[in-house]
């Protein structure tokens, strides 16, 4: 949809506010940076050998990403709504869910159903006949294999046997319509047929949704790119033959592309959006489904990644202007208002997602309930595994900390049309199609759409768990830029209230001597974030600092100058099996034995990767360990990076982001850091040693320091004193005393300072 066309856009073209102007020119301008960076690639695609894979060019961009974008959002819509029949379908007894998926399946007269349900069951035999017939109309299915009383056979043993595969939910995606095989009830239950209605009915309607929709998006990519064959003269462009294999009952496969000729672009989008095949997907692999489960893990069952995430999106909100209406929705949301239950229904037939639709999938709300015993119920929600009461909870917690916002700006922006038209926002009926698209659109790529395509070598980054959420911060990055830029009167606000609390890097900050008192880890960089928050933020005037950084969507730049990439899950991972901690800190000792050392490789893996708040992972051995402690005696509690003992509470501040500084030693390392530096204009007496690699190296260092002019020399012993001197003097403005005459004349470090006298040139 062009800018030209969307409403809202309209509408900002006819106010008279300054602001709305500013921000149609600040829209123009990054869609001309947009179309800028294509052309620049282009070029590097024509020019550069491997460039254009790596930039992932593709000559039909915008028209496929608007097709495949519609797809997913319709996708989504049916798997939300797909969900929502199954809990309708769950209220039933299940011996009442039972019953209907027997008369649905013809094995038992519908008159025999309870009375309260027969309207229930002639609603779902309607649905299920209606959706036949539309595949039936759109090519999809032959009449003739329409079967009367149809309602998609699903065995136990075919989904356990795909789930332990690592091919979850292989069966949900089966889509062809065959005249089954005609057996008894018996035969069937000895199958072990899945006879709950709210699993077998929800899955058969998702499925023929998801086969409609399918036939007719590939009917769009033919109207718009397939040939009966390769245009002639068609430079420079590649063309693919799409395969016409038959899906069986006298239909294609690939529908209306069957045996057509798409640009290779068009079929490398197709296949990635797996609409030519699952097993032509890129990120289909075990490998990456493990990467995924990992980041479901650190994040989704992390209790205190969620406060980070809802602080991070309220930032946003106040950015966009959308605080107020977030506020109200929130608390909408939270009451379990009937009226925000409207919304969000209409939102989620619009395809509205969340990040958990990235890490997971949309398939996981129509899994089949899974049992167990009380030891395993406890076990999988220790876990916090999917199918369990805590690993639910988290998930649609997660799930709504995203939506929650988008459908705040979605309401939003439909006042805002239904203001400038005159008619009540709530009579959904008013809007028409166009108008809905245009505000759920805005609102998904205001706190970012997933729908949206991603640049495939960022994806493999992403999906391999090298630079693992590198998705999220990619799309966020240039949409917190945009909302800084729409509204500078905001932007300035937000500085403001951060540089009263101490908290911003930009507006009456010094971070060089604020950095003092931190160690490396929790420095604020000269790009620390894109709206100027500090990474640590001190709380008050104590020795506790806030990791504020985090709730900042985007790109963090700590360490870009330094060029410290440590490789994600993968660099992790390595470290861990050579006797590290996922940050590179030794975690064994050389007396330690083999067992020993497995062990502590293994409590560190699982502590990285785990679930935090479990019995192995960070924080649930931290607790276990000091637990062990108390009661032991033993000197097991778990230390912050300075040794001092964590305790219960610093074990749960850290969780939050809250941790204590040790300011005296950070001044004091930053002064033996400063003395390092000043020794390297010293020279040094030259040891009277069989060690030659001693003397030479001495030698080398007084040689290296008399080439240095007096100038060099004198503006060293510059710098070192100043630096010196505002160690020293920040040091003194926190309350603690450093002695640096004693440093620097002492004789510790091998008398540099002390046992050598220098004198600078005068």
């Amino acid at each position: 949809m062009s800018n030209e066309k969307c409403p809202l856009k309209q509408i900002q073209e006819r106010s008279g506010k300054l602001l709305d102007r500013w921000a149609l020119k600040v829209d123009s301008a990054f869609e001309k940076a947009s179309e800028g960076l294509d052309k620049a690639a282009k070029w590097a695609d024509e020019n550069i050998p491997f460039a254009g894979k790596l930039l992932d060019v593709r000559d039909h961009a915008k028209e496929i990403d608007e097709l495949l974008g519609e797809y997913h959002r319709t996708t989504a819509a049916i798997y939300t709504q797909a969900g929502q029949f199954k809990e309708y379908l769950g209220k039933l007894s299940l011996g009442n869910r039972k019953a209907m998926f027997k008369a649905l399946d013809g094995e038992m007269d519908p008159g025999e159903l309870p009375e309260y349900v027969r309207p229930l069951y002639e609603k779902v035999r309607k649905t299920i006949d209606d959706g036949a017939q539309a595949l039936v109309d759109a090519g999809a299915l032959e009449s003739k294999n329409v079967i009367k009383d149809y309602v998609k056979h699903y065995y136990k043993k075919h989904l356990d046997e795909a789930k332990e595969n690592s091919r979850i939910a292989k069966a949900l995606r089966q889509s062809k319509f065959f005249a089954r095989k005609q057996m008894s009830w018996e035969q069937k239950q000895l199958r072990e047929i899945e006879d709950d209605a709210a699993f077998a009915v929800t899955n058969t309607i998702l499925e023929q949704k998801k086969q409609l929709l399918k036939a007719q998006t590939l009917k769009l990519f033919a109207d718009k790119f397939a040939k009966d064959a390769p245009p002639e003269g068609a430079e420079g462009l590649k063309w693919v033959r799409i395969s016409d294999e038959s899906a069986g009952g006298g239909i294609k496969k690939y529908g209306a592309l069957a045996g057509k000729y798409v640009p290779e672009d068009v079929a490398n989008a197709l296949a990635e959006a797996e609409m030519l095949g699952r097993e032509m997907a890129k990120f289909n692999g075990s490998y990456y489904k493990l990467i995924d489960h990992i980041k479901v893990n650190v994040t989704v069952k992390n209790p205190f990644t969620h406060l980070y995430n809802f602080g991070s999106n309220m930032a946003l909100a106040f950015l966009h202007g959308d605080f107020n209406e977030a506020v109200k929705t929130t608390a909408a949301w939270v009451s379990g208002s009937r009226q925000f239950k409207k919304w969000e229904n209409l939102a989620n037939s619009l395809g509205l997602d969340s990040h958990l639709s990235d890490l997971e999938g949309l398939v996981r709300p129509l899994q089949r309930g899974t049992g167990g015993n009380i030891l395993t119920k406890a076990l999988k929600n220790a876990y916090m595994a999917e199918g369990s009461y805590l690993g639910d909870k988290a998930r649609y917690l997660y799930s709504m900390e995203d939506k929650v916002f988008k459908i705040a700006r979605f309401k939003k922006n439909l006042e805002l049309i239904a203001k400038d038209k005159g008619f009540d926002v709530n009579d959904f009926s008013k809007f028409s199609a166009d108008e809905l698209k245009a505000a759920m659109k805005d609102a998904q790529y205001s706190y970012v759409d997933y729908s949206t395509h991603f640049n495939g070598t960022l994806k493999l980054l992403d999906k391999s768990g090298v630079q693992p959420f590198l998705h999220y911060a990619v799309k966020s990055t240039p949409m917190v830029v945009k909302a800084a830029l729409k509204r500078p009167d905001r932007f300035l606000m937000m500085q403001a209230v951060l540089a009263y609390g101490g908290g911003s890097a930009w507006l009456g900050a010094d971070n060089e001597n604020d950095n003092l008192a931190k160690p490396e880890w929790a420095e604020s960089g000269a790009l620390p974030n894109l709206v100027g928050v500090k990474s640590w933020m001190r709380v008050g005037n104590t020795d506790w600092y806030f990791n504020s950084g985090r709730l900042v969507p985007g790109f963090r730049f700590d360490g870009f100058d330094k060029l410290e990439f440590n490789g994600g899950f993968v660099g992790g991972a390595i470290n861990i099996a050579s006797g590290k901690s996922t940050l590179g800190y030794k975690i064994e000792g050389e007396e330690d034995s083999a067992t020993e050392k497995l062990t502590k490789r293994m409590l560190e893996l699982t502590k990285s990767y785990f679930p935090p708040i479990s019995p192995l992972g960070r924080y649930g051995q931290q607790l276990g360990a000091q637990a062990t402690a108390d009661v032991t005696g033993l000197d097991v509690a778990p230390k912050d990076y300075n040794k001092d003992d964590l305790g219960y509470g610093g074990i749960m501040a850290r969780g939050v982001g809250v941790r204590r500084f040790d300011k005296k030693k950070e001044y004091g390392k930053e002064l033996k850091k400063a003395r390092k530096e000043y020794e390297q204009f010293v020279p040094v007496k030259v040891p009277d040693s069989k060690d030659k690699e001693k003397v030479e190296k001495a030698k080398a260092h007084n040689e290296k320091i008399a080439k240095l002019s007096v100038q060099d020399l004198r503006e060293a012993k510059a710098r070192a004193e100043a630096k010196f001197k505002r160690i020293k003097d920040a040091a003194t403005a926190d309350g603690v005393k450093l002695d640096i005459e004693l440093l620097k004349q002492g004789k510790q470090g091998g008398g540099a300072f002390g046992g050598f006298k220098f004198k600078f040139g005068e």
